[in-house]
């Protein structure tokens, strides 16, 4: 019997679950209220000038070449993702994407053991679907949440004559992604000329430089961002020691780091009375172009526990007291393709070293949750949920030879001896044959 799986979005995450699943003989059907796909770089996401904001043949399949960037200077173009995620969904998924299904309800109907999706069509009919399985790859936030006193109608209400975009992070939905496209943008802005201003209540660590990183700099994120003297080399790069962009949050305290920025520590509380300035929450006003960098060198003061709460969502993948269901999975954090194996080893109900029950579970979740309270102050009030559990970014390499070995698989895939294993390239080529090992895997288990 033909076991179904929803996936809810189609974006990187969404299309990379569906074409491992699907090799792996379950029949998937993504749902995307979008009419493209790729999630941000989906057609009608993306502008001219984005660029992509990582190191180059980073952000791609194994199953499918990256695409050269060498005629944009090292970085990617949005044009360039948009390309690449069409085709790779038109090689791999062809008749197995929804477009243009909003979902609007889901619930799990346990006397079933099956999933009930809600959706509408664009032509407003909606409809109830049925799955055995579901993934959920919908990503951070689709809709910003704008305070009342930052909308567009307080801005029209004050007298600003100028346009503005905004972008906040607080507390639901939160989006580190839109503020890493907004630092892009308000950098391009001021590069043509314009007047620009940007405000953050706290800022993000960021490299700056003449020219994109070497790999072993961008790619090998062991030493660079787990060490203080890592995280100096690294910010301080191809800088003059006199640079302002020296003086950002290292990298060893947050998860959180854009290529460019304006930036001001300083929180936007309203527009100014002459219609060209913003009001600041020390009572300065600011305008024109912000020419200089200020930021805080020490770790901020956290919040409390409390405030930084934490979903128990094991390894950030499954929800700690689903774990024994074996019938839903979170994927969208970090190292997607591997999390697209992990999810689809487990749905296969494959031997796995898991925890035995739910309870031990959450345990775990919840003891990475305090460590990450404590190693990266404040980063889970920025973090959505999907893996506020498992912040691991800068310690995704680390992550994956977890994730490889809860699958049973041989891990640390990069070489080195004790010396050069810092610096280490990793690279996607190393889990293009991941599903042929867990297939052999899976038989020697059955023998």
């Amino acid at each position: 019997m033909v076991v179904t799986v929803g996936i809810i979005g189609s974006g990187t995450a969404g299309l990379v679950s569906a074409h491992v699943l699907k090799q792996d003989g379950f029949n998937v059907t993504i749902l995307s209220k979008d009419k493209t796909p790729g999630g941000v770089w989906a057609r009608e996401r993306i502008y001219p000038g984005l660029a992509l904001n990582n190191v180059h043949g980073e952000y791609r399949f194994s199953s499918l070449a990256p695409v050269n960037a060498e005629k944009t200077g090292g970085r990617l173009g949005g044009e360039d993702m948009c390309r690449y995620m069409t085709k790779f969904a038109s090689r791999s998924l062809e008749g197995n994407i929804q477009y243009e299904t909003e979902v609007l309800r889901i619930r799990r109907v346990d006397s079933e053991s099956r999933w009930r999706v809600t959706v509408r069509k664009q032509d407003g009919l909606e409809s109830t679907l049925s799955f055995d399985k579901l993934v959920l790859c919908s990503g951070g936030c689709t809709v910003p949440k704008i305070p009342s006193y930052l909308s567009q109608d307080a801005a029209l209400e004050a007298g600003f004559r100028g346009p503005s975009q905004f972008w906040t992070c607080q507390r639901r939905p939160k989006s580190e992604d839109l503020l890493r496209q907004l630092s892009y943008m308000a950098t391009c802005l001021a590069k043509e000329g314009r007047k620009i201003i940007m405000v953050f209540e706290k800022v993000d660590a960021y490299m700056g430089g003449a020219k994109p990183l070497p790999d072993f700099m961008r790619k090998s994120r062991r030493f660079l961002h787990t060490t203080n003297l890592g995280a100096k080399i690294f910010t301080a790069y191809d800088l003059p020691a006199d640079s302002p962009l020296c003086n950002a949050q290292s990298p060893f305290w947050t998860v959180r780091v854009n290529d460019e920025g304006l930036l001001t520590p300083k929180k936007f509380s309203g527009f100014g009375p002459d219609g060209n300035s913003l009001r600041l929450s020390d009572g300065s006003r600011g305008c024109g172009s912000c020419s200089h960098y200020v930021t805080l060198q020490n770790p901020p003061p956290a919040h409390t526990k409390e405030e930084q709460w934490a979903s128990s969502i094991y390894r950030g993948i499954v929800p700690a007291k689903n774990l024994l269901q074996r019938d839903f999975a979170i994927n969208g954090a970090v190292a997607f393709e591997l999390i697209a194996h992990w999810i689809s080893s487990y749905f296969l109900a494959d031997a796995m070293n898991l925890p035995p029950n739910p309870e031990a579970a959450k345990r775990e979740a919840d003891r990475y949750a305090n460590w990450t309270r404590k190693r990266w102050p404040d980063q889970l009030l920025y973090l959505n949920e999907s893996f506020s559990a498992a912040v691991y970014f800068f310690a995704w390499p680390q992550y994956i030879n977890q994730l490889l070995a809860d699958m049973r698989l041989p891990g640390m895939r990069s070489g080195g001896n004790w010396l050069t294993w810092p610096f280490k390239t990793i690279d996607v080529a190393e889990i293009a044959n991941l599903k042929a090992e867990r297939d052999d895997l899976r038989r020697k288990t059955k023998v």
